[in-house]
């Protein structure tokens, strides 16, 4: 035998043990003095057990051994046969796969990864239920050992050279999920996000590497939470769902989350998207039922209706305010952005213009922070500009293209230099909007960035108050965190890169140059 591991958790005390032929014997250790033969032996292994490691429930078994592969068994209940093994990083010949002796194994406490440790040198991180690979963390020699910190956040390794190494894991997404990511939005402190699925989680947000739920889910008995928006200060939430009802949630205390009240109703099917006003005594619901209403939320346990625009023709997508409480934008089914003017004293919003020119529906608006510039994406892929900074709204620019499925979701940086669009091709577009000198420019805008790994179409995306992460999420269903903090990005890379490259590495790898680690 070259491997033994305990199961964990509730359940049998087992003990898996893995032979020189490739298989992994159980016992049932009930009796430690007549342990017993559990189950029948795991097979699939062309060479050695090199390694084992169970769940903390101890509901799965992985396996690693000579012959370059990784297996994972579903633990037998008492009386039943193990499920088929899944072969995890593939057979010998698999790219992602180890190219050589697999020497260690380890599930995190949190069973959100699983580590392996390979004679070719390193170590590849995987996410353990989709067993896709997250991570590689390179040695200069074989490595023989791994396990992970009782927290979760870090896994140690050793290897043939001597050395002890503590590797920081990388950011994890948000799952948890019920269907699909349908919206997503940031606190105005940045530190709590919301995230509409089914029903709406709340994540704290304050580390973006390290993201928590608090509390548990904002239900919705609609079964479909389309919007999320909070008011300026923070405290109410609100949340649209389908039958044309949305609800106004008391999130003062994020980790006990309670409604106002009724929802508010009146629209007819989903509401697609809500936005509140910058006082937050203004909310505008936007809806399948052609109209945009909008309601007095000055006390959030009393809304009421204030008025209903009719000026819509077909559903509307998206709604939003401009920063400096001038004007209410929609973006509808029927290939135009409706405008109103806000009166300064409050009242019905006025009708101003009809912006046309999408080819197809317009699934998003969004004001720059700066209120001078309007931006929709577009099922035809396109995000349009206009510059309503005048009496008469007029094209800033060409449109921005590259997107290969619909924009549905887009958010402008709080400075309004970069501007993101969520897309159903599965990535999120970032575009420069400023110009080199600094001064906004959005006739010129460029592309800064293609970001993807959400494994399925983009529907939602938010930048953090400050800019310094943008959320987005999708049809994974799965929520990701990117960080733009350069600082921050740098200390995270050295904290995963592990132990900072000695000077004997050094004079080893880059012989004549001075000793200077990028990381110390």
């Amino acid at each position: 035998m070259h491997a033994v591991a305990f199961r964990p958790g509730p359940g049998p005390a087992l003990l898996a043990a893995g032979g020189a032929d490739g298989s992994v014997l159980l016992w049932d250790l009930a009796d430690p003095g007549r342990p017993l033969p559990y189950g029948q032996p795991l097979t699939g292994a062309a060479g050695p057990v090199f390694a084992l490691s169970f769940t903390a429930d101890g509901a799965r078994l992985v396996a690693g051994s000579q012959d370059r592969s990784t297996r994972e068994w579903t633990v037998p209940a008492p009386g039943s046969d193990p499920a088929a093994p899944a072969v995890i990083g593939g057979a010998p010949a698999a790219p992602d796969g180890p190219a050589s002796y697999v020497n260690a194994v380890s599930y995190s406490p949190d069973g959100q990864w699983l580590a392996t440790g390979s004679a070719d040198n390193q170590v590849r991180l995987y996410h353990a239920r989709t067993r896709a690979l997250a991570a590689v963390f390179p040695h200069p020699g074989p490595v023989t050992s791994l396990a992970f910190h009782p927290g979760g956040r870090q896994l140690v390794t050793g290897a043939a050279d001597g050395t002890v190494r503590l590797w920081h894991l990388p950011p994890r997404p948000l799952r948890g999920f019920q269907g699909t990511v349908n919206a997503i939005g940031f606190a105005p402190g940045g530190k709590l996000l919301a995230v509409a699925g089914r029903d709406v989680q709340l994540w704290d947000v304050s580390d973006p590497w390290t993201p928590r739920p608090v509390g548990p889910p904002l239900t919705n008995p609609t079964g479909y939470s389309a919007t999320v928006s909070f008011t300026p200060d923070g405290r109410t939430l609100a949340v649209g769902g389908r039958e044309g009802r949305l609800w106004l949630w008391d999130v003062s205390r994020p980790d006990r989350a309670v409604t106002y009240g009724e929802p508010l109703t009146g629209g007819a099917g989903t509401i697609q998207s809500a936005a509140f006003d910058r006082t937050g005594r203004m909310l505008a619901v936007g809806s399948e039922g052609r109209t945009v209403r909008v309601w007095d939320t000055a006390d959030p346990a009393r809304p009421r209706l204030s008025a209903e625009l009719s000026e819509p023709t077909n559903y509307v997508y998206s709604v939003a305010f401009s920063p400096d409480g001038r004007r209410l934008a929609a973006g509808t089914v029927d290939k135009q952005v409706l405008l109103w003017r806000l009166p300064p004293a409050g009242g019905r919003p006025v009708a101003e213009s009809t912006l046309r020119g999408p080819g197809s529906y317009v699934m998003s608006v969004a004001f720059s922070p700066d209120s001078r510039t309007l931006a929709a994406g577009t099922a035809d892929r396109d995000v349009w500009l206009w510059d309503v900074s005048g009496d008469k709204p007029r094209a800033a620019g060409p449109t921005l293209t590259g997107p290969s499925g619909y924009v549905y979701a887009l958010s402008f940086g709080p400075e309004g230099k970069t501007l993101a669009a969520a897309g159903t091709d599965g990535t999120v577009w970032l575009w420069d909007t400023a110009h080199p000198a600094g001064a906004a420019d959005p006739g010129r805008p460029r592309v800064g960035a293609v970001l993807s790994g959400l494994g399925g179409k983009a529907y939602a995306v938010a930048y953090s108050p400050d800019g310094r992460s943008l959320a987005a999420g999708g049809a994974g269903p799965v929520a990701l965190l990117w960080t733009r903090d350069e600082e921050e990005i740098a200390r995270h890379v050295c904290a995963r890169a592990g132990t900072a490259v000695t000077a004997q590495e050094w004079a080893k790898l880059v012989p004549g140059l001075p000793y200077a680690p990028p990381c110390r």
